[in-house]
């Protein structure tokens, strides 16, 4: 329990923050020994704090009493602030309308505001003269530390500040946010789109899990993302009619997890499946593959090729131009199945592996992205801001690859 006097600098004198409180009570030292220094969320409930006292004891005069509980069984925090002053409930305050600006916005009241929104519980009474403001967190602020501040990591290859991280995440999450402007998750119009959108959402995913130091897992995600990206490619070169037999062996594989409440369909859609394993010459055994690469049979002349085959390697990464990449998919898939890979892998090696691979798919999708979709984007402003971050950054990622490039040779 603190008293301090109702004045802004007498607040900002005393030790009141939450750091200091919990490095008496109950929150482990930090390996420098500064408990207060792993902790920064006080400037946004003190300031909440001093907003609301500026409405209720606009004087200044007398003293106010804050106090800190913290229940151990139920992990909560308990702030409260008691005065004096004049009697006056803050909540009963309107909220502001933060649609407005600034200038249009009325003064006051954004500090109990930002008290109500941050706080699972905010409540008042007025009890001996007293106005008591409680305020209830169930945020676990040791949680907190250990989650956001500690590094559970002793080496880490990457970070989320250095140029060949930062540089194709900016291009990545600029992707995203023009992307996210067309329709989506309507397979017959946007089965495209959709599937480019994913492939750089995975490539973040991947990237987000090496800056964590998780580098077999990064790996891990890049074959996924192999995949999708495959089948992306065969989807962009050969368009119709191999989009349409996509979506159909797409509706095939759901009905073949999920089934059908009506059994007359669901006999009719396997009857149409069982016909096409006929006249494709394959047998009921094949069903299961066939469901889920049969569409490559849409592209013309495929079964002139007698390498063909109807599984990953030698029919989806074969047909989108990727087989190189076989070998790194085959290392992916061991680590991916929990292989002694997997446990005893270089991690060193992993990370500069994955992201020179990531840089690799960002290349081809950027391509396709600019190819097929730039010109859709309905706002001028928007496209112009794209291109002037191409500009900016693209030949910076060119040069950071083939850094990258390098440093994953010597390894």
């Amino acid at each position: 329990k603190v008293v301090v006097k109702a004045q802004l600098e007498d607040i900002n004198g005393k030790p009141l923050t939450i750091a200091q409180w919990l490095a008496g009570y109950y929150v482990p030292v930090s390996a420098n020994g500064n408990t207060a220094a792993a902790w920064d969320g006080d400037e946004s409930l003190f300031a909440a704090i001093v907003n609301t006292l500026n409405l209720y004891y606009k004087d200044g005069n007398g003293d106010v009493t804050f106090d800190i509980d913290f229940d151990n069984e139920s992990r909560n925090v308990t702030f409260r602030m008691a005065d004096k002053g004049v009697a006056f409930n803050p909540l009963n305050k309107p909220d502001p309308d933060t649609t407005l600006s600034v200038d249009e916005r009325e003064i006051g009241g954004l500090g109990i505001f930002i008290t109500k929104k941050t706080m699972d519980t905010v409540s008042y009474d007025y009890k001996n003269n007293e106005n008591i403001l409680s305020m209830i967190s169930s945020m676990a602020l040791d949680k907190y530390i250990t989650n956001e501040k500690v590094n559970l990591n002793e080496v880490l290859y990457v970070s989320k500040y250095s140029s060949n991280i930062s540089t194709l995440m900016l291009y990545l999450n600029f992707m995203i946010k023009v992307m996210n402007q067309y329709s989506k998750n309507s397979p017959s119009l946007t089965l495209l789109s959709d599937i480019l959108l994913k492939c750089v959402k995975i490539t973040k995913c991947s990237l987000d899990l090496l800056i964590d130091g998780f580098e077999t897992e990064a790996f891990s995600v890049w074959r996924t993302l192999h995949e999708t990206e495959c089948v992306l490619r065969l989807l962009v070169t050969y368009k119709e009619p191999i989009i349409k037999e996509y979506l159909v062996h797409m509706n095939y594989s759901l009905i073949y997890r999920r089934g059908l409440e009506d059994k007359d369909q669901l006999d009719a859609v396997f009857a149409e499946i069982k016909e096409k394993l006929r006249q494709h010459g394959l047998k009921s055994k094949d069903m299961k593959k066939f469901i889920e690469y049969g569409y490559l049979f849409a592209i013309p002349g495929i079964e002139l090729d007698k390498d063909f085959k109807l599984n990953f390697r030698d029919g989806v990464e074969k047909l989108a131009g990727l087989s190189e990449y076989s070998k790194l998919y085959e290392y992916s898939s061991e680590i991916a199945h929990s292989s002694p890979l997997m446990i005893y892998s270089n991690e060193k090696k992993l990370s500069h592996l994955t992201l020179s691979a990531l840089y690799e798919v960002f290349f081809r999708i950027e391509t396709i992205f600019t190819n097929n979709y730039l010109n859709r984007i309905n706002e001028d402003s928007v496209k112009a801001a794209y291109l002037q971050m191409r500009s900016l950054y693209y030949s910076q990622i060119v040069e950071l690859y083939k850094r990258e490039t390098s440093l994953n040779q010597n390894n």
